[in-house]
């Protein structure tokens, strides 16, 4: 991989648009490991949902990572749709009424609540593509990626997500 961690940002990871995407750079099993250490780093306080695309580049790769990418895809589509996009929506929701002076109840109550389940979700969705990788590596498979194990795991988190923002705008009602 061309990229220096001292450097978060390298010109072969970060795509148009602002999204990175973790196939870029020389297309192998460890960039993509390598690419979501960067991603980590981050987003590594929590205040930042994690967002990332699997199209790679125009290099061409292995039938086998191929493969893995298809899936992976697949895999966490539904999980940066449905958790990182309102993730991202609530912290700017958040920003908005500190900066327009609200006087909102439980913000800091509520910002806390949030940045732990946004760590909650980033490092999951880490997880996920950090084992399954390695799994695929090894051996050519991964259950990990099954739309039975991700499915349930988008579904409590986001389950949390809806729970933390009805009982916000319970105490905040001006702000529906």
């Amino acid at each position: 991989m061309d990229t220096d961690l001292g450097t978060l940002v390298p010109s072969t990871f970060h795509r148009p648009g602002g999204v990175l995407d973790l196939f870029s750079g020389t297309p192998k099993f460890a960039t993509v490991r390598a690419n979501v250490a960067v991603l980590r780093a981050i987003v590594a306080n929590g205040t930042t949902a994690a967002f990332f695309t699997v199209e790679g580049g125009r290099d061409p790769c292995s039938p086998w990572l191929s493969e893995y990418r298809e899936r992976l895809a697949k895999a966490v589509g539904p999980w940066l749709e449905e958790l990182s996009v309102p993730l991202t929506d609530a912290w700017a929701a958040l920003a908005t009424g500190e900066r327009l002076r609200l006087r909102l109840n439980g913000v800091a109550a509520h910002r806390i609540a949030l940045q732990r389940l946004t760590l909650r979700s980033n490092t999951a969705l880490f997880a996920l593509v950090v084992d399954s990788s390695r799994e695929f590596e090894q051996c050519g498979e991964t259950g990990l990626l099954a739309d039975e194990v991700v499915r349930p795991r988008i579904a409590a988190l986001t389950a949390t997500m809806v729970a933390l923002d009805n009982r916000f705008l319970e105490a905040n009602p001006s702000w529906r």
